[in-house]
């Protein structure tokens, strides 16, 4: 009997049997890497632990973020760098009020460039706010 595992966290397969046929197929290093980001969500407070523990938002900006639902300068400065007036809107009304924050969220790619981080320290940022 063959068993095939994928870890939640990483995405690894594992086959504890491998002369019976995989129950799933095999996926490159990038399906696998989307499989795990689809998977990858923070609540509004991990996602500021985890920013204040990067450097991105001072402990005081944190606390205003977790308090009163402020937009920190991180995030102004990513919306800043959405052009259409009623996407930023939306943006900033989203920001302001999530509670979970996933992976895939459109508004990531402003604050991506915002922070000037690659895919892979958005990923890491994610998997160690994930923990907290």
């Amino acid at each position: 009997m063959t068993i095939t595992q994928i870890n939640a966290q990483t995405g690894q397969i594992t086959v504890l049997d491998e002369d019976a046929p995989s129950l799933v197929p095999d996926l490159t290093p990038e399906q696998i890497l989307a499989a795990e980001r689809s998977r990858m969500v923070l609540t509004r407070l991990q996602f500021a632990l985890q920013a204040m523990l990067s450097g991105v938002m001072t402990a005081a900006e944190t606390e205003a973020f977790v308090g009163p639902r402020a937009v920190p300068q991180i995030g102004e400065d990513a919306l800043l760098l959405i052009e259409d007036t009623s996407l930023r809107q939306v943006a900033r009304v989203r920001l302001v009020g999530f509670e979970r924050l996933e992976r895939n969220d459109p508004f990531l790619v402003p604050f991506q460039a915002a922070v000037e981080w690659t895919d892979a320290q958005v990923d890491d940022f994610f998997r160690a706010g994930m923990l907290l």
